[in-house]
């Protein structure tokens, strides 16, 4: 007959068979079988891939992202410079222009002349009719320049536009790099105003800006 007792591999008292613990000296008696192991083990591994696959384990990789953003804006900060302020350069016919600031922006990246100076203005158009501004008689530090813009800087009837024009050669002005916007002495400059079918409805005086 097949005896009830066992004994403890810890302390070797006798204890029931079907004991899980040892009463005498607190052993855990049972033995997990290879099959709970080995699904354990299967359950941490497809748990690891799973978080890996959903990026929890790509913080260095975020982190260089993250620094190659910041050194991008950082290079792209150095490609330019600016002077802001507010002047009131034309209030006439419900129309209403302010001077907002220049810049100065390296436009083709590693040429020594690709830089061009943007002049901004806010225009308020409050009247019944659509329009378009022109810049005209234009000069940079004394040295007559074409003023341009990217896209004509037309304005729908009681609207608002926040736009710039701009001058892409700056030949002969002084002005010898995207940084050196404090060599930028004077722009002066004329607005002519049309209507929807190229009649000038307003023309301004000369501006003269001294950033």
């Amino acid at each position: 007959m097949k005896s009830k007792l066992k004994k403890c591999k810890a302390c070797g008292a006798e204890i029931a068979r079907n004991a899980n613990v040892c009463p005498k000296c607190g052993a855990n008696l049972v033995m997990r079988k290879p099959g709970v192991i080995i699904g354990l083990v299967i359950w941490i591994v497809a748990m690891f891939c799973i978080m890996k696959a959903c990026g929890v384990f790509d913080s260095s990789s975020s982190q260089s992202d993250a620094q190659a953003t910041s050194s991008e804006s950082v290079e792209a900060a150095s490609n330019s410079s600016s002077k802001s302020g507010d002047m009131v350069i034309l209030d006439s016919n419900n129309l209403r222009i302010t001077y907002t600031g220049i810049e100065l922006t390296q436009y083709l990246p590693g040429q020594s002349n690709g830089y061009m100076l943007s002049v901004g203005l806010t225009i308020e158009n409050n009247s019944d009719m659509d329009i378009t501004v022109y810049p005209q008689n234009a000069t940079v530090n004394g040295i007559m320049k074409t003023a341009g813009s990217g896209v004509p800087l037309t304005v729908l009837s009681g609207k608002k536009s926040v736009t710039s024009f701009c001058f892409a050669n700056l030949d002969n002005t002084g002005i010898d790099s995207a940084q050196s916007v404090d060599q930028v002495k004077e722009v002066v400059f004329q607005l002519s105003i049309m209507d929807s079918n190229s009649n000038e409805i307003v023309k301004s005086d000369t501006i003269t800006i001294n950033p």
